[in-house]
Formats: structure tokens, C-alpha cells, sequence
């Protein structure tokens, strides 16, 4: 598993978030085009919190690379990210 951000690649379908859509939503859908888990992603952003799903929005455990590595993963910029996702405090 990866531990730095530039060790991380984008994913070959690249999505970008759903006006104030939750992070789990976000993780699901990116995880879902691209025929991956979704805890997987959300990993290798920080620890999985217990109650992760589609209605999770908190980036509680994230680290200070943690942004950018799901800029990495979405092909996003944080920016775009942080506008996107609202309720993801730790973003942007």
C-alpha cells in the first residue's frame, strides 16, 4: 500500500464530486467506476472509520497527505474537491 501521496496514481476513470455530495458517497462512486473497493480508497486516505458507508462525511484520522492523495486518486484538484465535498472539514 502506498505511504506517500506521489506514490499514488489517478484512476483510469476519473470523477469528480456531486455539488454537496458526502465523502462516502464521493468514495463509493469513484470506487464503483473503477471497479474497486471502496473502503480500499478510503484506506489509503487514512484509517476507515468503524461506520464508513455511502452516508459518511467525516475525514476524521485523515492526515496532512490525505488531501492530496484523493486529488491524486479523482484526478481532481483540492480546490474542485473541497467545493464539492462542503462537509468534509479536512479538505482543501
Amino acid at each position: 500500500m502506498p505511504t506517500q501521496p506521489d506514490r499514488l496514481r489517478q484512476l483510469p476513470i476519473p470523477l469528480g464530486p456531486v455539488h454537496s455530495e458526502t465523502l462516502g458517497s464521493y468514495l463509493h462512486r469513484l470506487a464503483v467506476a473503477n471497479n474497486r473497493h471502496a473502503g480500499f480508497l478510503a484506506r489509503l486516505l487514512g484509517p476507515l472509520p468503524p461506520e464508513f458507508s455511502p452516508l459518511s462525511n467525516t475525514t476524521a484520522g485523515w492526515n496532512p497527505h490525505s488531501p492530496a492523495r484523493l486529488s491524486t486518486l479523482s484526478g481532481r484538484p483540492t480546490p474542485q474537491l473541497a467545493r464539492g465535498l462542503p462537509g468534509s472539514e479536512r479538505i482543501g
